[in-house]
């Protein structure tokens, strides 16, 4: 048989039990509620099954709680839950009982929760269709679910939003070559997850080209500090230099003179 010997309320919700068995003293933590449950008091004696019962149904109370709390802050999917309490040591198949109640209870609902962060990015981010499938991926979401619901949004959305997205980059590259500039803007805009093609199309369209003669002159202005052009070695430098950033090799060779 197994006697309590001291329960006390340690902190919110929680007890601490102490029990002998076999002559041997152990202590326990147990959320309040198994307490009230099964009306556990000082000097109570309980068999070992029943005590052992008590235990298991105080670990799924206990892993209960602790997901509601971190549900309060915010939501999670069934991965996402899974790994907040892994830290716990919850076992496997209490973690499966909490999660399943979850669900009963519509905490977690994740068809619910998908089209709610659809929303969110397509209100407030300036992001692609790939970037956003990989976020939602990395929460836990479904990808078939999450393949449906991009495909649900009129491709004008995803053209509307790679535009906004250039627009507010075009002019944070002055100084560079028509060349130079466009590769930038595409390489931006394909790692914000717009599909490359739609990229391409758009910036072609909206980054106009500009006169590159001035860009040029300001570039050879501050590279002639840094290479002696008067050093045929140096002067080749400089012309690779600015012929990988864009410019053309006759434009080059001009303003060199």
């Amino acid at each position: 048989m197994i006697k309590i010997t001291a329960l006390t309320l340690k902190q919110k919700a929680v007890f601490w039990v102490q029990i002998i068995r076999d002559k041997q003293h152990e202590e326990h933590f147990l959320h309040q509620e198994t307490v009230f449950k099964h009306r556990l008091h000082l000097n109570q004696e309980l068999s070992e099954k029943t005590f052992k019962d008590i235990l298991k149904e105080d670990a799924y109370i206990q892993a209960y709680a602790l997901a509601i709390a971190k549900l309060a802050y915010k939501d999670h999917t069934e991965q996402s839950i899974k790994e907040a309490l892994k830290p716990h040591d919850v076992h496997p198949s209490t973690l499966a009982r909490v999660v399943a109640q979850l669900k009963k209870e519509n905490y977690i609902n994740e068809q619910r929760q998908l089209e709610q962060r659809m929303k969110e990015y397509l209100d407030y981010d300036l992001k692609g269709p790939e970037f956003i499938k990989q976020k939602l991926q990395k929460q836990g979401y479904d990808e078939t679910a999450i393949d449906q619901a991009i495909n649900q949004v009129p491709e004008h959305v995803w053209q509307e939003k790679c535009k906004t997205y250039v627009h507010s980059l075009v002019k944070q590259r002055p100084l560079e070559s028509n060349y130079s500039r466009q590769q930038y803007l595409k390489r931006k805009a394909y790692q914000q997850g717009f599909p490359l093609e739609l990229a391409r199309e758009l910036i072609e369209r909206i980054a106009i080209p500009h006169d590159e003669t001035e860009v040029l002159q300001e570039k050879l202005k501050r590279y002639q500090k840094q290479y002696d052009i008067t050093n045929p070695k140096e002067r080749q430098r400089l012309i690779q230099k600015l012929q990988r950033e864009g410019f053309h090799f006759h434009e080059i060779q001009k303003y060199l003179k």
